[in-house]
């Protein structure tokens, strides 16, 4: 994890790095894949995470979820 600029590394075992979370900002977290590019965030005020074109995924914090999936 990078403390310094708010960035986490997601690894997948076999896979090896699949993307980051960005968690620079409290209020907003994004999930980029290897390729950084951004396939979701977060929202804290509502608690709700949306993909890249704005499209509610669901209830919560499921940017670690989504990344996965992204694979």
């Amino acid at each position: 994890m990078n403390v310094l600029d708010g960035e986490i590394d997601v690894f997948l075992n076999g896979k090896g790095k699949i993307g980051f979370i960005n968690t620079l900002y409290p209020e907003v977290h994004k999930a980029y894949n290897s390729d950084s590019l951004k396939i979701a965030k977060w929202y804290k005020y509502d608690d709700c995470t949306y993909d890249a074109y704005n499209r509610k995924i669901g209830k919560g914090d499921m940017l670690l979820e989504v990344l996965i999936q992204s694979v």
